[in-house]
């Protein structure tokens, strides 16, 4: 279960032995289609948040989840091998007031931090970003070409825009380029 392919392999056989879609398990968990499709093709690893909410979803055991969590995030170690070469373009974000927060209603921040995850995962996938670190609520992607750096960033502000947030109210996301 440490393979990233493996992993995706993993959930959707976990997905399909519930009886579920890709399309019912994206709207249990908050997230796109595509952000489902693309983690069980082992192109996109989920964030903890949303690896989280797959764990719940699909049901898994207390006694499996540590290594379902775990082989969830494995990718993050092979990373660096697959970004961009040359000269490249940053993308930084963060939410604001996320600690404040997370300190009104903890489960609230739990299941926005996990639609922010999917849609800022969604749109620098989507513009040929790779994400290689996120911590807490920042994410840190890196782009071959600047146009694409500022199409994710667009994208990502519009979709967040859009996004329905619950208790929470609307994400405000801070985003930079370098």
């Amino acid at each position: 279960m440490d393979d990233p392919p493996l992993f995706g392999h993993t959930l959707r056989e976990r997905r399909k032995a519930r009886d579920l879609t890709q399309e019912t398990l994206a709207e249990q968990v908050s997230c796109s289609i595509e952000t489902i499709r693309k983690i069980e093709a082992g192109k996109l690893r989920p964030s903890r948040p949303l690896a989280a909410l797959l764990a719940d979803a699909l049901a898994i055991p207390l006694e499996e989840r540590a290594a379902f969590l775990h082989a969830a995030r494995s990718l993050a170690e092979r990373l660096p091998s697959v970004l961009p070469q040359g000269t490249l373009t940053f993308l930084f974000t963060d939410i604001e007031g996320s600690t404040q927060l997370w300190e009104q209603d903890s489960q609230a921040m739990h299941d926005a931090l996990a639609r922010h995850d999917a849609i800022l995962r969604h749109a620098i996938a989507a513009a040929d970003g790779v994400v290689f670190n996120t911590a807490g609520d920042s994410f840190c992607a890196a782009f071959a070409h600047a146009p694409d750096a500022l199409a994710a960033a667009l994208e990502s502000q519009r979709a967040l825009h859009a996004a329905t947030w619950g208790p929470t109210g609307r994400i405000r996301v801070r985003m930079g380029h370098a």
